[in-house]
């Protein structure tokens, strides 16, 4: 899978379920994939700042870059 730049699309909360998102730490300046289950809505953009953030408040210091749907896991 590739990672989708946030400013090209973001995730379907119906259709992904789970994401890998790339974040940038603000705080460090650097960064890291993380796991993020679509299990509620958060507030993805942040107009003032022009910027996507995961957490969906406004000081938060990871910012979104790029995400990728994760695949199903396996049923039993």
């Amino acid at each position: 899978m590739e990672w989708i730049s946030v400013e090209e699309r973001l995730p379907a909360f119906q259709e992904e379920t789970s994401i890998l998102c790339l974040l940038k730490d603000q705080q460090k300046g650097f960064w890291y994939p993380r796991p993020y289950a679509l299990l509620i809505e958060v507030g993805w953009w942040i107009p003032q700042k022009e910027i996507f953030v995961c957490d969906g408040v406004e000081d938060a210091k990871h910012i979104i870059s790029h995400w990728m749907p994760l695949p199903e896991p396996p049923k039993n």
